[in-house]
């Protein structure tokens, strides 16, 4: 994002991540191959079903893309 500041935190996290950002979003969650394991539109995710891991976080929000790795204990 060229003029928007995402941060996601807690990472690593063990149950909940929280995208800071104050635009409307959609995106999801894959594992490293790439297949998608949740779809989000909120900021306040739920990963506690997720296995201990490494993950992506892909967003688009207002045409603009963002993919970020996220840690699960």
């Amino acid at each position: 994002f060229a003029t928007t500041t995402i941060t996601t935190y807690p990472n690593p996290t063990k149950d909940f991540l929280h995208i800071d950002l104050t635009n409307e979003l959609s995106g999801k969650i894959t594992d490293l191959t790439g297949k998608t394991l949740m779809t989000i539109n909120t900021k306040d995710i739920d990963i506690s079903s997720l296995s201990a891991g490494m993950y992506l976080l892909d967003i688009t929000s207002e045409g603009k893309h963002y993919v970020s790795k996220i840690v699960k204990e």
